[in-house]
C-alpha cells in the first residue's frame, strides 16, 4: 500500500512500466501479508515444530490459492453474464451495468470470507479478471462511469488511510513506553526483506525478459533500486496490528500493544522519510517520461507472446467477450489479414457504440455502400465484396449496421436459418 509513492509517481509522470511494477508488487505484497498474518496466528494454539510448520505452509497455500480461484471465477462469471445480457445495446441500462460490476466484486469478497479465506485477495484477482474481460462487454458510457466511480472510491479510501494513521498516533497509547529497540530491529528486518526485489527481478529477467527478442525489456538495476526504495508498509500492516490489538492476539506482557506501536512508527517513518524523498530519487535516477522523449521500440506484451496469450486469444477471450478474430486488431496482434478491412470494421464497431440508434439507422445504407466501394478501390478481390463470400462475423457486422437494435447472437441464428443469405436474413431481422 505505498499510497504516497504512487501519488507522487502519478504527479511526476514516472514511466508507465515502473509505475505498474511498483503498484503490482505492493498490492501482491499486501495480499500475501494478510494471508501470512492469518497463518502465523495459527501458531497461538499449536506447538512450533516441523509438522506444524508444514501444516502452516499448506494453510497459507490453501487460503491464497482458494481466494485467488474464487476471485478469478467471479471475474469470469461477470464477463460471461455481461456478454449475454447485451446491456451495452441499451442506453437505459447504463447504471445497471455499473451496479453489476460492483455486485460481482462484492460477491467474490463475501464468498471468500464465508469459506474463511481472504476476501481482499479474492476481490483483487476478481478486479484483474474483470479489467481484462468484463470491461470489453460494457458500453463506452458504462466503462467511463465505472472507471470514474472506482477512482473516487480509491481516493476516498486513500484519504481515510492517512486520516486513520494520523488519528491513531494520538487516539492509541502509541508513545507510552515504546520499545525503540524493537522498532529498530523491525525496521532493519523490513529493509532486509525488501531485497527480494533484486532476487525476483533477476529471475524475471532470466526467465521472461532475456534472449534476442524478449517480449518485454529487462528490468534495469535503476528500476530495482527505485522499487526497493518505494516499498512502504503503512495502512494494511497497521490495520492488521490494530485488529490484533483489539482481539488481544498476544496478551502476554502487552505484546499486542508493542506490535501496534512498532507498526505505526515504521509506517510513519516510511511515509515521511521515504515518501518525502521519492520525488528527488525519481528525478535523480531519470525514471520520468520526459527524461527520455524518444519513442521506444514497440514490444508485444508478455501475455500476447506467451502460451497463455495464444490460448487466451483463441479460446478464453472469444468465450467471455464479443471478440472476433481479425476485427479486434488490438487483440489479434499478429493476425494476418487485409489491414484496411480490419481498420474499417474496427471503426464501424467503435461508431456503433458511440452513436445513437436513430443515427445508425439513418446512415447505415450509405456506410455499407462506402465499405464495399472502398474494398474495390483498394484493389480487394471482387469476391471479398460479395456477401456470399463474407465470413459469418462480417455478415453479422453488416446486418448490425442495417438493424442496430438486433443482438449479434440473434443475427447469427438468423443467418444460420437462412443458410447465410444476407437478403433473407435482413428481411427476418427487420420484422
Amino acid at each position: 500500500d505505498p499510497v504516497t509513492v504512487l501519488a507522487v509517481f502519478q504527479a511526476l509522470g514516472v514511466k508507465v512500466d515502473l509505475f505498474s511494477m511498483v503498484f503490482g508488487e505492493s498490492v501482491m505484497n499486501d495480499a500475501v501479508a494478510i494471508v501470512l498474518s492469518r497463518t502465523m496466528l495459527s501458531f497461538k494454539y499449536a506447538e512450533i515444530n516441523a509438522v506444524n510448520i508444514a501444516l502452516a505452509g499448506v494453510l497459507f497455500l490453501k487460503i491464497f490459492i482458494g481466494s485467488t480461484l474464487i476471485g478469478v471465477l467471479f471475474g469470469m462469471l461477470s464477463s460471461y453474464v455481461m456478454k449475454h445480457a447485451h446491456m451495452s445495446h441499451h442506453e437505459d441500462a447504463l447504471f445497471k451495468e455499473s451496479v453489476l460490476v460492483a455486485a460481482f466484486a462484492w460477491a467474490s469478497y463475501y464468498v471468500a470470507e464465508a469459506y474463511e479465506l481472504s476476501g481482499i485477495v479474492a476481490i483483487l484477482f476478481c478486479g484483474i479478471v474483470m479489467a481484462k474481460y468484463t470491461r470489453d462487454n460494457l458500453s463506452e458510457q458504462a466503462q467511463t462511469l465505472t472507471s470514474r466511480t472506482f477512482k473516487v472510491v480509491a481516493l476516498l479510501s486513500e484519504t481515510f488511510v492517512f486520516v486513520y494513521l494520523g488519528m491513531a498516533a494520538f487516539a492509541f497509547p502509541i508513545w507510552d513506553h515504546i520499545g525503540w529497540a524493537t522498532v529498530a530491529v523491525a525496521l532493519f528486518a523490513c529493509f532486509v526483506g525488501r531485497t527480494h526485489i533484486y532476487l525476483f527481478s533477476y529471475i524475471t529477467n532470466f526467465c521472461f525478459r532475456s534472449g534476442p527478442d524478449p517480449a518485454m525489456p529487462p528490468i534495469t538495476t535503476t528500476y530495482m533500486h527505485v522499487m526497493y526504495f518505494s516499498g512502504l508498509r503503512g495502512g494494511v500492516a497497521f490495520a492488521i496490528s490494530a485488529v490484533g490489538f483489539q482481539n488481544m492476539d498476544f496478551p502476554e506482557n502487552g505484546d499486542s500493544m508493542v506490535v501496534m506501536q512498532t507498526t505505526l512508527v515504521i509506517a510513519l517513518f516510511t511515509i515521511f522519510f521515504m515518501g518525502g524523498t521519492i520525488t528527488d530519487l525519481a528525478r535523480y535516477t531519470g525514471v520520468l517520461e520526459r527524461d527520455n522523449p524518444t519513442i521506444a521500440p514497440k514490444h508485444k506484451t508478455l501475455v500476447q507472446d506467451s502460451m497463455f496469450g495464444k490460448i487466451d486469444k483463441l479460446t478464453i477471450r472469444p468465450f467471455l467477450t464479443h471478440h472476433h478474430k481479425g476485427v479486434d486488431a488490438e487483440v489479434d496482434f499478429d493476425y494476418d489479414s487485409n489491414d484496411c478491412r480490419i481498420a474499417a470494421l474496427t471503426i464501424q464497431k467503435s461508431w456503433r457504440k458511440k452513436s445513437s440508434p436513430a443515427s445508425r439507422k439513418k446512415v447505415a445504407p450509405l456506410l455499407a455502400s462506402k465499405v464495399k466501394s472502398t474494398d474495390v478501390e483498394l484493389g480487394a478481390p471482387a469476391a471479398s465484396a460479395a456477401p456470399a463470400q463474407l465470413s459469418t462475423e462480417d455478415k453479422v457486422d453488416q446486418l448490425r449496421m442495417q438493424v442496430p437494435g438486433a443482438s449479434s447472437d440473434d443475427l447469427r441464428k438468423i443467418l444460420a436459418t437462412t443458410g447465410g443469405d444476407m437478403a433473407a436474413a435482413l428481411k427476418i431481422a427487420k420484422k
